[in-house]
């Protein structure tokens, strides 16, 4: 029997992960419910394994217990024996994956002493050897589960075997994670509760169910980054990367922030789902540049409200503190019209901020032209370029000027200027001749999972 630990040179192609990210997302898409979801990750786990059956088992809130299991070829009933009871040494190859927080193999199950008690969940289907692998929660900061893998022969897993299961890891977190808030675990934030009396308030009672149903998000941690890669230097570098909120939702799946920002604006959540979406983000890119042996700068959009918030400035150093990023690598993304808003006080809040090393970008720039006057009074490194005028750029002579002037501007103010919206060869070759050298855009990626963005560095 013997213990291994991935290889990680031994890495799974990016086109393969792709496919294979979108056929265990697809019921999530279609909406089907998380155990629906998981119940289908199994299963495509057990394709590419080849013989093998596979199990999930879920943990309690305090990793002690297993409270559920989920296997698709496998009856569930067999592992019943296991709920409830404490997580310990002797439980299989899963009771210790779960302590250790690593990979464990048991590559004879007959002959090994910690499957003694348990070999009813493998003796009726003749399984042989299986190998565990702890499933962390989003934050790393704990175990949610177990994926187990049985096989008839008795074996070790092959790196490429582990590999398949490792490179989901951090969706697999995701989906877990919320299977056990929805499933287990009760709501933290009081709800707020209004039953329309008429016509009237009805549309007051649908936006109480939208504040419900974002309080809820929030306490079950689905509020989750994706990355944008920012790209600079013909191609051949990536400059950084924009962090943007997605709302992963257990019936409709991924949501854009356009269907929740406005109302978690108005019902004064939104600095929660920022904090939520900038502490992931940090824990995120802090491992993957390690793992990659690659820095890059983090771009963050922050709302008018937040930035006015009195704890603004706390809750950042707080991030920073807890996780460990580089206050250098970080640049806060600030939008015209909310600097315009409340110039003075921003001001502020960003000379602050500076002395940390931390770095400021106007977002959506062009659209007023109230801040030019500014520009130079303001500690601000570069400014982003609205994609609205790079999208016609090629058939509006008006937007093109206004990118040519733009990018100008940027220069005789020794700042960088990022042109957004980027999304076909003859855009780039426009702005590039303008001067410009940092480009974001769907033409060199769309806004990507953390799998999906170290598989893009990898590649």
């Amino acid at each position: 029997m013997k213990e291994n630990n991935v290889d990680a040179r031994y890495r799974l192609p990016p086109k393969e992960f792709a496919e294979g990210y979108q056929e265990i997302t697809y019921p999530l898409q279609a909406g089907k419910s998380l155990r629906e979801v998981l119940m289908h990750t199994i299963q495509f786990f057990e394709k590419k394994l080849g013989k093998a059956s596979c199990a999930l088992l879920i943990l309690d809130e305090d990793e002690n217990k297993f409270i559920d299991c989920l296997s698709y070829s496998m009856e569930e009933s067999r592992f019943d024996n296991l709920n409830f009871q404490p997580v310990h040494h002797q439980m299989g190859s899963f009771g210790p994956s779960v302590i250790r927080r690593e990979l464990v193999v048991s590559s004879n199950i007959l002959q090994d002493e910690r499957w003694q008690g348990y070999e009813e969940i493998v003796s009726e289907q003749g399984l042989q050897s299986s190998w565990s692998i702890p499933v962390l929660s989003p934050n790393r900061d704990k175990v949610v589960a177990s994926f187990t893998v049985f096989s008839e022969q008795q074996e070790e897993p092959t790196e490429e075997e582990v590999m398949w299961v490792e490179a989901y890891h951090e969706l697999l977190s995701l989906m877990v994670n919320n299977y056990i808030a929805t499933e287990f675990n009760t709501v933290k934030i009081p709800l707020q509760r209004k039953t329309p009396k008429n016509v009237e308030e009805k549309e007051e009672s649908r936006e109480d169910t939208v504040d419900n149903l974002i309080r809820i998000a929030l306490n079950r941690g689905q509020f989750i980054p994706y990355y944008q890669p920012i790209i600079s230097k013909d191609e051949e570098e990536m400059y950084g990367v924009e962090v943007l909120a997605r709302w992963l939702h257990p019936e409709d799946g991924i949501k854009q922030p356009s269907s929740f920002i406005s109302d978690a604006e108005e019902q004064k959540l939104i600095h929660h789902i920022d904090d939520m979406v900038f502490r992931k983000a940090c824990i995120d890119l802090k491992r993957m540049m390690e793992q990659v042996n690659q820095t890059f700068r983090v771009s963050v959009n922050v709302s008018a409200l937040n930035i006015m918030h009195p704890k603004f400035i706390e809750r950042i150093k707080s991030v920073l503190s807890d996780t460990g990023f580089p206050p250098e690598l970080l640049s806060i993304e600030i939008t015209e019209s909310a600097l315009m808003k409340n110039l003075k006080d921003v001001a502020k809040v960003m000379t602050e901020l500076k002395e940390l090393g931390i770095r400021f970008s106007i977002d959506d720039f062009g659209v007023s032209y109230s801040s030019l006057n500014y520009l130079k009074y303001l500690p601000v490194e570069s400014i982003k370029l609205d994609r609205t005028f790079v999208n016609d750029i090629t058939v509006n002579a008006v937007d093109r000027q206004i990118c040519k002037t733009v990018i100008q501007l940027a220069k005789d103010l020794k700042m960088n200027v990022v042109a957004e919206g980027v999304e076909t060869s003859e855009h780039l070759e426009i702005i590039r001749e303008f001067g410009c050298n940092i480009f974001q855009g769907y033409y060199f990626s769309k806004p990507v999972t953390y799998e999906e963005l170290k598989y893009f560095l990898l590649d």
